[in-house]
């Protein structure tokens, strides 16, 4: 606390002692060299998830999970990133599925007691499994347009809802859960759903979950 009075000291000391035209540029100096930290401070602010979500099943793995950003005016956007486990099935290992996701909720509706519905939440999201067995190009060794989509990248659209509890109090670090589930489909399922006739239950998939808020 002394060391610190000191050199509050010593500083305008040494300003009195500077000319006035010197003591303007000093003073120029520090505030421009604050507004850029405040600047940098409120980017990197920005980059600390807002919340975290944990995914089963929806086209992304078994379960998936990763952190997220809420935006907007009214929050109304959500951009989340989550790695997801695809377990082997008939397939010779394990593999891993990365997703970023775009999220648009138009309205939210208080219920009392701190619950908060979300009636619609929609949006899209792209999805990518690591792993050599999947290409996004078509390889050499097949005709030109013999399959016409990749396998390692898909696009998703989904429609859902969500209901959250606001805590009267953070539980740690998080201000309230949520539940959710949605509805999905990508670009292969719907492209087939129109030229096969397959059913929905063919080319929707069911995704459900848990949000927890942090900010």
């Amino acid at each position: 606390m002394r060391r610190c009075i000191f050199k509050a000291v010593g500083l305008a000391l040494l300003l009195q002692a500077l000319p006035a035209a010197a003591q303007e540029t000093a003073v120029g100096l520090a505030a421009d060299t604050v507004a850029v930290a405040q600047k940098w401070r409120a980017f990197w602010g920005r980059l600390v998830p807002t919340h975290y979500r944990l995914q089963g099943y929806g086209n992304i793995g078994a379960v998936s999970a990763g952190p997220g950003w809420d935006y907007g005016r009214r929050r109304q956007w959500s951009t989340d990133f989550s790695i997801g486990l695809v377990p082997k099935y008939s397939s010779d290992r394990a593999r891993v599925c990365l997703a970023l996701r775009q999220t648009y909720i138009p309205w939210h509706k208080s219920l009392g007691g701190g619950l908060v519905l979300e009636p619609l939440q929609a949006g899209m999201f792209v999805s990518t499994i690591l792993g050599d067995k999947f290409w996004g190009k078509e390889p050499d060794r097949y005709p030109s347009n013999y399959y016409g989509f990749s396998t390692r990248v898909r696009l998703h659209v989904f429609v859902g809802q969500a209901l959250t509890y606001r805590f009267k109090h953070k539980l740690g670090p998080f201000r309230s859960a949520g539940v959710f589930y949605e509805i999905n489909s990508c670009d292969l399922y719907i492209v087939s759903a129109f030229t096969n006739h397959l059913s929905p239950k063919d080319y929707l998939r069911l995704a459900f979950g848990l949000k927890l808020q942090t900010f």
